[in-house]
């Protein structure tokens, strides 16, 4: 199966893919949670993505583990 990626805005800067896949994110306590990525931005040379938590969305910057599978981690609560 292949991943389709289809642009938000005429000069590339936020996309979505699909299939989408889940992002795993780490909470500050620990907690391993799984979100649907609502889009991804670039940012400089690196992409964010989108996510909501908590009812608010969050743009954060990720990385990916072993797998290939792209991780979030949440440092500190956002009041």
């Amino acid at each position: 199966m292949s991943i389709r990626t289809y642009y938000l805005n005429n000069n590339g800067s936020r996309w979505i893919n699909f299939p989408k896949e889940r992002i795993k994110i780490i909470t500050p306590d620990g907690k391993v949670e799984y979100r649907l990525p609502i889009y991804f931005e670039s940012f400089g040379n690196y992409a964010s993505v989108c996510i909501s938590w908590r009812g608010k969305r969050l743009n954060c910057l990720f990385d990916s583990d072993d797998q290939g599978n792209a991780v979030v981690i949440i440092a500190k609560w956002i009041k």
